[in-house]
């Protein structure tokens, strides 16, 4: 198994070069372990709409691009 890396607030850009670059040396992605997450957030009566927003984007976003951009063609 290997592992890498790559930043989840690039809008998904890193994400789709590195899954191509794993097909193309590997051939079809068997499996993938995705994982993202920054600290972020708080109690929703005082956290801030930024911050919430951003965690979001890496924490949820950044999953779901992995897992869509890993996705055989």
């Amino acid at each position: 198994m290997r592992r890498a890396s790559a930043d989840g607030r690039t809008g998904g850009r890193v994400t789709i070069r590195y899954a191509g670059a794993v097909a193309a040396h590997h051939g079809v992605v068997h499996r993938i372990c995705d994982n993202a997450g920054i600290p972020g957030g708080g109690p929703v009566e005082v956290a801030d709409r930024e911050v919430c927003g951003r965690t979001l984007a890496v924490d949820l976003f950044g999953v779901a691009r992995g897992a869509r951009a890993s996705w055989p063609t």
